[in-house]
């Protein structure tokens, strides 16, 4: 089964769309800072706030552009054998494989993934998953467009995959321990959270006196 390159499109051209907005923003915040530091008195404070909106804005910008390009560029392709399942993404020339053993494979999941528009004239987009009895989850398609379409690769997914009644259910889990880059990921976000606290009442107190010029 292959599900070819830019089959969601629509929703990439959304996100592409609104990137272009959040970019633009961006760049003019970046004028506006840069206008600022012209003026011969320097409100810290408004520097402060256009500085935060520049930012987060350039952020989400290039985030959903990224967004999209990869959803417009990335094919995968899906083998399923009497044995295994093989996935392989392919995205800007690169190519990412899996192999699922389909005697592990415990559950068959479709589920809605992204929907645009509302009522008749809504567009919605199907992926499908294996559940493994290690408890890992494989997108098996993506992008699918239309119940009658996900209806109909699920099925044949299905009659192709068997799903083994010897394979022993999973324990419940328990509290997962977070990973140590989350954590210095989280302390990374606390500091800058206080460091802008403080910048903002350093500001606030330059503007109101005359230390700042």
């Amino acid at each position: 089964m292959d599900y070819p390159a830019g089959r969601d499109n629509t929703l990439a051209k959304v996100f592409l769309v609104i990137a272009l907005i959040l970019i633009s923003v961006a760049a003019f915040m970046g004028y506006q800072i840069y206008d600022e530091l012209q003026s011969e008195r320097i409100s810290y404070f408004a520097l402060l706030v256009m500085s935060m909106i520049f930012l987060g804005f350039s952020l989400f910008g290039l985030g959903l552009l990224a967004g999209s390009l990869y959803i417009m560029n990335n094919a995968l392709n899906v083998m399923i054998t009497e044995d295994k399942i093989t996935t392989v993404r392919s995205v800007f020339g690169k190519e990412f494989q899996q192999d699922i053993r389909i005697g592990q494979i415990r559950e068959l999941e479709k589920k809605v993934t992204s929907q645009m528009g509302q009522g008749v004239q809504s567009k919605i987009y199907y992926s499908i998953y294996a559940h493994t009895a290690d408890g890992m989850k494989y997108k098996i398609g993506d992008g699918i467009p239309g119940q009658r379409y996900a209806d109909s690769i699920y099925n044949f997914i299905s009659s192709k995959v068997t799903l083994s009644d010897q394979v022993t259910a999973l324990p419940k889990p328990g509290k997962r321990k977070i990973p140590y880059q989350i954590k210095y990921a989280i302390y990374a976000f606390k500091g800058i959270g206080y460091l802008i606290f403080m910048l903002t009442i350093a500001a606030f107190v330059l503007d109101f006196t005359d230390l700042g010029n």
